[in-house]
């Protein structure tokens, strides 16, 4: 059997050949939100923390354009015979995940972030991304004008996004209120 996680990454280290803002890899990004993914997932005991591990992992392929979301589920299913049935339903969720999760063009990023949090689970991995992109990390080395621009960007969401999923249990899939 092929693990999904490594095949993920695999396509992350394949493609993700750019460089971000800070001329660092782009794909050391990815990485970091799959950990903070991998902590927090542990911690709510989610059962389905491969699927979200993925997404964290190819969370910006297709924004970033190294693959659209065809090339990705071929990318995915390679070596398919080594599969058992239920990754592939594991291959269907992380592609809709990444779906959710693409920052269309010519989208309002306050109506991004309002359809990414109409899933509780994209909207969890959202949050993550924005946590890492706000950290002096990423953030190192710009100038302060596009620092406060992004800082006052990505507060915004956040809030969105916790009032959305506030006390959301990954598990349940619904919010205890």
């Amino acid at each position: 059997m092929i693990s999904l996680e490594r095949r993920s990454l695999e396509i992350l280290v394949k493609y993700s050949t750019g460089l971000d803002k800070k001329n660092q890899p782009d794909l050391f990004h990815p990485i970091t939100v799959e950990r903070s993914i991998t902590e927090r997932g542990y911690q709510y005991k989610l059962t389905d923390l491969t699927i979200l591990r993925c997404t964290a992992l190819l969370h910006d392929i297709v924004e970033d354009g190294y693959l659209t979301l065809d090339e990705l589920r071929e990318e995915l299913e390679k070596d398919r015979q080594f599969f058992i049935l239920e990754q592939f339903h594991e291959i269907d969720k992380i592609i809709e995940y990444v779906d959710i999760l693409t920052h269309r063009k010519g989208e309002r990023y306050t109506d991004y972030i309002e359809r990414v949090c109409q899933n509780p689970k994209t909207a969890w991995i959202k949050r993550m991304d924005i946590w890492h992109n706000m950290s002096d990390e990423r953030s190192y080395g710009l100038d302060q004008p596009t620092i406060d621009r992004l800082y006052l960007k990505y507060i915004n969401a956040l809030d969105i996004i916790d009032e959305r999923i506030w006390e959301y249990d990954p598990n349940k899939g619904e919010k205890e209120l």
